[in-house]
């Protein structure tokens, strides 16, 4: 005989879930916003890998047990987390994380002022083992406000200012604290190197001070003899002139060149007050070694013309030539290291090529350095650059013709 449905149920009737082991359960229970955790009421504290994350019937619980909690209480609390966090000092998550707690503690409303001094002073220590000296400097100088008589307090901002090489303020902070706390070791010890290191660096500074002021001084020696100085025109870098040992004349470093054999000579130690004439005299004296490449022996003395090159790049503003000179161009021009000083200039709208004609102009032998640099059209590209020529050859004669082309070959 066929049996209904209704009979088959009532004879096969479904167990009920078991209440002792509600995991047994053929519905999988709610909770919160995760379905793999039973609800609270059937919590017996066994729980494994429930928090406020990933279930909102714990961080319910964990909300009413909190607010239950005072000010102090809840502060003490993320005071002791940090502590517990800043002990694994050699790993920055975990001191960030006492920053972290500290920082929530200092959020709230205690009016425990000792308190709060403790909280700035542990995360002032803090934010010195992760080198942030700015903000560890002025975690303790609240402290120490807060609590005159905080030793961490005074130790940490004498440090933190001591890490900034503020060793003005980090000896005013351990000289003030030994005032406060009467004996400290370790105040006593950084306020032997904060002085030591104070001293040190009022010298540099007043050896960096003297120092500029000679640079300021050579400055003006440049612009009292009107030397116009531009960018590097031949390739061999940029030399500016050097003082004489007396400090009251300029010592150039000179190239010569030899157009038709491509060769170069260097006078490291020229004189601006020394004639061409008497630098060629010595440059091609007697005993003097012969020129190698002049096989057909037409470089002699008495046979030599001298030529510079007219407006060969344009002048730098007075503002750049100070600044390449005193060697601060970096930071009075914010200008980058990668970057070549000619792009810096284009980027700053300077053109560095010449500004008028160019012209070969004959040097005279018997003016000084002093004067031919002197002259209104003469801008010394990097460093002086002069032409030896042999009067009566037909390379002197095509070169004069023909001479801008090798200059933008060079």
């Amino acid at each position: 005989m066929e049996i209904s449905t209704f009979e088959k149920t009532q004879q096969h009737p479904t167990a009920a879930p078991d209440l002792q082991h509600p995991s047994a359960s053929t519905d999988p229970p709610t909770c919160g916003v995760c379905d793999d955790h039973l609800p609270a009421i059937f919590w017996d504290g066994t729980e494994d890998g429930i928090n406020e994350t990933n279930c909102a019937d714990f961080a319910a619980l964990q909300s009413l047990k909190t607010e239950q909690r005072t000010p102090e209480e809840r502060a003490e609390a993320h005071k002791e987390e940090g502590n517990k966090a800043l002990k694994f000092k050699i790993n920055k998550v975990y001191i960030r994380k006492a920053v972290q707690h500290y920082t929530l503690a200092l959020q709230e409303p205690i009016q425990n002022i000792s308190m709060k001094s403790i909280l700035h002073s542990n995360r002032a220590q803090a934010e010195l083992n992760l080198g942030n000296f700015r903000k560890a400097l002025m975690d303790s100088e609240e402290s120490i406000r807060l609590n005159p008589g905080n030793e961490k307090g005074w130790f940490r901002a004498a440090r933190s200012a001591y890490e900034l090489k503020e060793f003005d303020k980090s000896v005013h902070f351990c000289r003030e604290g030994l005032v406060q706390v009467k004996e400290s070791t370790e105040l006593q010890a950084l306020l032997e190197s904060a002085e030591k290191a104070k001293r040190i660096q009022h010298s540099e500074m007043n050896q960096n001070n003297k120092i500029f002021i000679q640079k300021q001084n050579y400055v003006e020696k440049l612009h009292r003899r009107a030397f116009k100085f531009g960018s590097p025109r031949f390739h061999f870098g940029e030399h500016f002139p050097k003082l004489s040992t007396d400090g009251k004349s300029l010592i150039f470093w000179v190239l010569f060149i030899y157009p038709e054999f491509m060769k170069t000579d260097v006078v490291e130690c020229f004189s601006e007050s020394c004639t061409f004439a008497a630098q060629l005299d010595q440059m091609f004296a007697d005993c003097a070694p012969p020129l190698e490449w002049d096989t057909k022996f037409e470089y002699k003395r008495e046979r030599l013309e001298l030529y510079y090159c007219s407006n060969v790049v344009k002048v730098y503003p007075t503002h750049i030539l100070e600044a390449k000179v005193l060697h601060e161009a970096n930071h009075i021009l914010d200008l980058d290291k990668e970057k070549s000083f000619d792009t810096c200039l284009e980027e700053m709208h300077i053109d560095s090529r010449a500004a008028h004609e160019q012209q070969l102009i004959l040097v005279d032998e018997n003016r000084t350095l002093c004067d031919v640099l002197s002259v209104e059209d003469h801008i010394i590209s990097g460093h002086p650059t002069f032409f030896i020529l042999s009067k009566g050859t037909h390379f002197r004669d095509v070169f004069l013709n023909k001479w801008k082309p090798f200059l933008d070959n060079f």
